[in-house]
């Protein structure tokens, strides 16, 4: 009888052991995935800002010079142009340096503050002159879509239908341009409605002078 007694009792201590040690584990494992969870919520907020680079800067000033063509403020437009280069202005996306319109800051000035007449080049639709003066130039070969919010914008890349029969590296050797494209507004045109315009820019005493804007579009 006592043996069993005896027995039984050191069963007993036995279990309450092995009780003891699964509750101190799981206080351990308890505390220790505590202290994780908390090292994690307890870490700053923050957020990875990138860096300004050429690039960007580019196309932040590309922007600013795409709002002047919309709201056609020239006055403030003749800061951006370079001062002895002046501006080349191509209705297409194929420079022709005999043609297209070179103007100084001064001369495009005194151009949109006159209704005169230009010869901007021959029309490759119709063949026609196009002679706009300087303000329905603007609006019907530089802003007339909502470039600002251009489908796709590359930087010294052209794209788009006309990309391989595009000149203007050579033409513009060394120089940084963006492209702002639309490849088309309506389906039922299959992207024949694409539009493009690249602006041109050099750089001259730290800075980033506008020298050139071809805008493209398809020519049937």
């Amino acid at each position: 009888m006592t043996t069993k007694i005896l027995t039984a009792s050191i069963l007993v201590l036995m279990l309450f052991a092995c009780n003891q040690n699964e509750t101190n584990k799981s206080t351990k494992d308890s505390a220790v995935s505590s202290s994780q969870k908390g090292s994690v919520a307890n870490e700053p907020d923050t957020t990875v800002v990138a860096q300004p680079t050429a690039d960007s800067s580019l196309l932040l000033l590309s922007d600013s010079i795409l709002r002047l063509f919309k709201n056609q403020d020239f006055a403030h437009l003749g800061s951006y142009i370079h001062p002895q280069s002046g501006i080349r202005l191509s209705p297409y996306g194929v420079t022709d340096t005999l043609k297209d319109q070179r103007l100084t800051a001064k001369q495009l000035s005194t151009l949109t503050s006159s209704k005169k007449t230009v010869n901007w080049g021959i029309s490759e639709g119709s063949g026609e002159p196009i002679s706009l003066n300087v303000r329905e130039y603007f609006k019907r070969f530089v802003y007339d879509v909502d470039f600002i919010n251009a489908e796709r914008k590359s930087i010294n890349n052209i794209i788009g239908p006309d990309s391989s029969s595009s000149n203007i590296t050579s033409v513009y050797p060394g120089h940084k341009f963006v492209q702002f494209y639309f490849s088309g507004f309506n389906k039922q045109y299959e992207g024949m409605d694409w539009k493009s315009l690249v602006l041109v820019f050099k750089k001259e005493n730290g800075r980033r002078y506008l020298v050139a804007v071809l805008h493209d579009q398809w020519k049937g």
